[in-house]
């Protein structure tokens, strides 16, 4: 049975590094960005890769960030292992943050994180899981 992983943001940096490490190791990959330059790169880098698949949709969008993983169980039927590792720093002082760049932060680092985390969750509490997130 392969195994199969989850990794949010995995289109480049720290996300990137493990789509790469997982793929090696035959673990099914599913990933996701919002930027579709970077989704196409990835898919370029894997052209043949049966064993990846990789989403573009805004994370912010909860039912996007749901519907990914039903995707996901449809497509190999579990998820053992899961990394969010989505997130966003507006490097600002609190007297220049806005109320906009606020509620955008929470809605990636928090909203976006409890979101898909509830999803995979709810496929994992019946089995074995890995759940790890970072920021």
């Amino acid at each position: 049975m392969t195994k199969v992983v989850l990794i949010t943001g995995g289109t480049r940096g720290i996300g990137r590094a493990l789509v790469d490490v997982y793929l090696r190791h035959g673990f099914a990959v599913a990933t996701c960005s919002s930027n579709p330059e970077n989704t196409r790169q990835l898919r370029e880098a894997y052209p043949d890769e049966k064993k990846l698949y990789v989403a573009t949709f805004d994370i912010q969008d909860g039912q996007a960030g749901r519907q990914f993983v039903k995707k996901v169980l449809d497509r190999w039927g579990t998820i053992q292992q899961y990394y969010f590792n989505s997130g966003i720093c507006l490097d600002k002082s609190f007297s220049k943050m806005t109320s906009k760049h606020w509620q955008e932060v929470i809605a990636v680092n928090l909203t976006a994180a409890f979101d898909i985390t509830q999803a995979v969750f709810e496929h994992m509490k019946a089995r074995e899981g890995v759940i790890l997130m970072s920021g």
